[in-house]
């Protein structure tokens, strides 16, 4: 079941998109490196011989430094590699360094880094699921249309992914996701999803964050939910996805003279997940529900100084019809729920996550008693959240629901 999905998941943001990035305005990049800071004179493959990704244990050649690295110090790879040395051991012709994670204040003495720019799918370079990297190194996944089905642990799926060229672009996807467990329990997501222009902004001044402003504009989505179950095993039962996501590296930010490396290892992250709970007392109830969701939302946070300043809402934001049933002998409850959350885009500095924003909408259909009532519900929400540690802020974290819009049907029910 769980390998199943994350194809899914995989195929829907990676069978749609060439290019790594869009253009937006113009980037600033300008720094200034501290004196801890020790830059690597080559890239990531010339100077890497090893990594443990467990213990975080790196194997570098001595011929891409100057000098032996210290503790304390920290080794970048511009774009690429962001680490902070704990201890430096000789081996032959290389190091073996034990690091643990950087601030980006102590890499950047003085300096702006700002871009404008929209995430494409075909370039993803990692696909990691519970924190374990799925894709092996330089592996990429074909752009054109996939139909996929399996069939794992008694559920059956199929996928259907269909890229959409709009303005000689290929920026959004049609979709199917179908999973089944025999003749008891369906459902079904049909829809598009569509990336939103990234906003970001970092100053630092003296080692110290100045300013952080994250925006993202435009996580669009329209599709549709159907989900039926009867019969079947009585009790609870749910279906949830690992935490995954796919990551697009920012290794060059648009310029006005052209592309400008990136300085600092970044990544825009997309994340999907799909979670549904049943509850059935008795094999012979059944619930059904059907609907519909359209949105456009945008979504950030802005820190200045000393504080964190939430914004987001929902331009586009219709759940235009809902259908719901649900049956059961007397006294016996049931409940039906599904939920899927995407686009999840997250900004990251040398893999750890700063601020993401995502759309989420669930619906479920349910029958209880005392008295009797049948109710269905549709909800779509925008959220996101923030963690500032990687930035030299480690008080400053925080997640908001900005935007919610419910849709019930029912009567006589609390």
């Amino acid at each position: 079941m769980r390998i199943v999905l994350t194809f899914f998941i995989l195929f829907l943001f990676l069978g749609c998109k060439k290019e790594v990035v869009e253009k937006g305005e113009p980037s600033e990049v300008t720094v200034s490196y501290s004196d801890k800071t020790v830059v690597t004179e080559k890239g990531y493959e010339d100077v890497i011989v090893a990594v443990n990704e467990k213990t975080q244990q790196y194997t570098f050649k001595k011929d891409g430094f100057k000098d032996q690295p210290k503790a304390g110090e920290v080794i970048l790879i511009p774009g690429e590699l962001m680490r902070k040395v704990k201890s430096v051991r000789s081996s032959g012709s290389n190091y073996v360094v034990e690091t643990e994670d950087a601030v980006l204040t102590e890499v950047i003495e003085n300096g702006t880094i700002a871009f404008d720019l929209t995430p494409q799918w075909g370039e993803a370079s990692s696909l990691r699921i519970d924190g374990r990297e799925i894709l092996t190194n330089g592996r990429r996944i074909a752009v054109s249309p996939i139909e996929h089905e399996v069939s794992v642990g008694g559920v059956d799926h199929k996928i259907i992914i269909e890229p959409q060229m709009k303005d000689g672009k290929i920026n959004a996807c049609t979709f199917r996701f179908q999973m089944s467990k025999g003749k008891s329990t369906a459902f079904e997501a049909v829809g598009t999803a569509t990336l939103p222009i990234q906003q970001t902004k970092m100053v630092i001044e003296n080692g110290k964050l100045k300013n952080f402003d994250s925006k993202n504009k435009g996580l669009k989505g329209d599709f549709t939910i159907k989900m039926a179950t009867a019969g079947g095993n009585s009790g609870e039962h749910s279906l949830k996805l690992p935490q995954m996501a796919i990551s697009i590296p920012i290794r060059y930010l648009p310029g006005p003279a052209g592309p400008i490396p990136n300085p600092i290892p970044m990544t825009i992250d997309i994340g999907v997940q799909f979670v549904s709970q049943i509850t059935i007392t008795d094999p012979k109830s059944s619930a059904t529900g059907q609907s519909k969701v359209s949105f456009d939302a945008d979504a950030g946070f802005q820190f200045l100084g000393s504080e964190v300043i939430s914004s987001g809402d929902f331009h586009r934001s219709e759940i235009p019809e809902g259908t719901f049933d649900s049956a059961a002998n007397i006294g016996l409850p049931i409940d039906l729920q599904f939920g899927m959350a995407f686009p999840r885009v997250s900004f990251n500095i040398a893999n750890q996550e700063v601020a993401y924003v995502h759309v989420g909408y669930t619906t479920g259909s349910r029958l209880k008693w005392g008295p009797l009532c049948k109710s269905g519900y549709s909800k779509v929400l925008v959220q996101g959240g923030y963690e500032l540690k990687v930035l030299g802020q480690t008080l400053s974290s925080g997640s908001k629901v900005f935007k919610e819009m419910k849709k019930e049907a029912g009567s006589n029910c609390d």
